[in-house]
């Protein structure tokens, strides 16, 4: 590919992610890798299981996973606008962190991966919590 579309696509990339986050940080890397882990255990279960993979699934998954970094931005802005040094957005995204660590233990259970019984107990509460 031509360097200078690479420079472009990397700069249009970074602007994006500066102006709907303020930059990279540690955090926002974590959940990234969470999302794609999550995205791929459960495909992985859903073949294991049986159900299968259907598109129209797929595309309401992916739909979830780019709300999620809306929402995101929208606490970045938030946090600018009412002087929070970034409270909103890191609450949200630890939020997400934990929902999608809790996505991808029930996903490996799906697979029969063994989840430690401790790790069974926190999802149960958390569930269990989120429920009311």
């Amino acid at each position: 590919m031509n360097e200078s579309i690479l420079k472009l696509i990397f700069s249009t990339g970074a602007t994006i992610t500066t102006y709907a986050f303020g930059g990279w940080s540690a955090v926002l890397g974590v959940l990234v890798a969470l999302v794609v882990i999550d995205q791929v255990t459960g495909i992985v279960a859903s073949i294991k299981d049986g159900t299968g993979l259907s598109s129209r699934v797929g595309f309401i998954g992916i739909s979830k996973k780019v709300f999620i970094f809306v929402v995101i931005a929208m606490c970045h802005w938030f946090d600018g606008i009412m002087n929070l040094n970034g409270i909103l957005m890191d609450a949200a995204i630890y939020f997400y962190i934990a929902n999608e660590t809790i996505s991808i233990i029930e996903n490996l259970g799906r697979i029969d991966v063994l989840i430690p019984e401790q790790l069974k107990q926190i999802i149960t509460v958390l569930r269990n919590k989120n429920q009311k």
